[in-house]
């Protein structure tokens, strides 16, 4: 006998993305009651939660082999959308991110997370054998590749950031052989990171110029000063054994390190310390280069808030007062001063838990984040009592994506991450976000249903 609709369906996952997406609205009706917005973005987010729930109904009504079966065609979909962002998307604060409908406006690299997931998990769960070999993942480094390029050129490094963890789980749990991929990245360096310089070269040409005349000229001068000894047991363990097993090196820079004999040593730094130092920080600069101005602001801020307190660190340091500000219980509803004075910025979207945590104070807030546990934790159970290898990837990525979210945005709010906007699932207001995450959860839910069929 067949089980009714009501007791397949995954309880927990409901009353709990339920709960969340009341917290939102009644967050954002805080903040709105005490400005001229008065209540719109409160109805526009019911709004959207109202489709949302509409797509859950409608994502896990649908047999999700047949929505895999169209993995191929909705990745294809998705990556002519962020193409199209780039050509005719309404540029908002410097980033070319949305496409205007209309009133509304859609952010297509929302849709880059569900199709990822949807095109790793039938790729994988089409080969039959159990473990993946490298073939196979530069097959996926390609689908992953695509959209990671596209989004960067929105820009958008939240989302393009957020894509690496879910396709890492879901490889992962497709069963990659480590093997073939250690023996590359262990005994080949060399060759891999000559391609990458060629490559990264031809786009950052002066910045590198400029990296190399810098490594030469500090570390040189590093050993013209009379630096710690820490430091100069650190720079022996850096040029290697060559010169310290005949006991002279230590002794020989300790005794006679100066402006007047720096000459003798500086082959030393140039020959030994520089080709590995720049072998050591190649691959942080390359991500440095490759940044946006502003996003280098952020990375700045994030190291060293109090730098620019005004600028790129007054977010992160508002939130942090706003956090802090909440105690244990709280200053109550409609009571956070930072975000009814209005101190607090972005306190819709990506410092929304900020707002909560003001008003709710310690107590809400790891009410709040244990809501976030649950979700995961029963996501986790989902995969693993999948009926097949297919329904256990797509709810590996699923839960990848609440993870992450997650994680960033609340460490971004406490400033333990930098700033880079991925919103907190089903509280951030958005109809884009809302409508991304409701598609997850129908899949998340869909491979839950399907688990009792036979």
């Amino acid at each position: 006998m067949a089980r009714p609709f009501y007791d397949k369906l995954d309880w927990t996952v409901v009353l709990t993305t339920s709960s969340l997406a009341a917290i939102s609205l009644s967050t954002i009706h805080s903040i709105s009651s005490s400005s001229a917005e008065s209540y719109d973005l409160v109805w526009k987010q019911a709004g959207w939660f109202c489709i949302g729930f509409l797509l859950v109904a409608l994502m896990t009504s649908i047999d999700y082999h047949i929505i895999s079966a169209l993995a191929y065609p909705v990745y294809a979909s998705v990556v002519a959308a962020l193409i199209g962002v780039l050509s005719i998307g309404e540029k908002i604060m410097g980033a070319c991110r949305w496409i205007k409908l209309g009133p509304l406006t859609f952010q297509p690299s929302e849709l880059a997370k569900i199709a990822l997931i949807l095109v790793l998990a039938k790729y994988f769960s089409d080969k039959k054998k159990e473990t993946i070999f490298v073939g196979d993942l530069i097959v996926s480094v390609g689908f992953l590749g695509i959209l990671v390029v596209l989004i960067l050129q929105e820009p958008d490094l939240g989302m393009s950031i957020l894509l690496f963890p879910i396709f890492v789980a879901i490889v992962f749990v497709a069963g990659i052989d480590f093997k073939p991929l250690f023996r590359i990245l262990l005994f080949r360096p060399i060759l891999i990171t000559l391609v990458i310089a060629i490559l990264f070269s031809s786009f950052y040409k002066q910045p590198l110029q400029g990296y190399w005349k810098l490594t030469e000229r500090s570390l040189p001068a590093l050993a013209a000063r009379n630096v710690p000894g820490s430091v100069l047991r650190n720079l022996e363990n850096l040029l290697g054994d060559r010169y310290t097993d005949q006991g002279k090196f230590l002794k020989d820079l300790q005794d006679r390190l100066g402006e007047e004999h720096a000459a003798q040593y500086q082959h030393l730094i140039l020959e030994q310390a520089v080709p590995k130092f720049r072998l050591i920080t190649f691959p942080f600069m390359m991500v440095w280069f490759s940044l946006k101005p502003y996003q280098q602001a952020r990375l700045e801020a994030f190291i060293k808030p109090s730098s620019d307190p005004l600028g790129s660190g007054y977010h992160v340091t508002q939130s942090q007062i706003a956090i802090g500000s909440g105690g244990l219980w709280g200053k109550g509803y409609k009571h956070g001063t930072q975000s009814q004075l209005k101190f607090l910025p972005e306190q819709y979207t990506d410092f929304i838990f900020s707002v909560f945590s003001e008003e709710w104070g310690f107590f809400g807030s790891s009410v709040l984040l244990c809501m976030y546990l649950a979700l995961i934790l029963k996501g986790l159970g989902i995969a693993l009592k999948a009926r097949d290898k297919l329904g256990r990837l797509i709810a590996t990525g699923v839960v990848t994506i609440f993870v992450v979210h997650m994680f960033v945005n609340v460490g971004v709010t406490t400033g333990i991450m930098p700033v880079t906007g991925l919103t907190l699932p089903l509280v951030s207001y958005g109809g884009s976000s809302i409508f991304s995450t409701s598609i997850a959860l129908g899949l998340l839910l869909n491979v839950s249903y399907r688990r009792f069929d036979f």
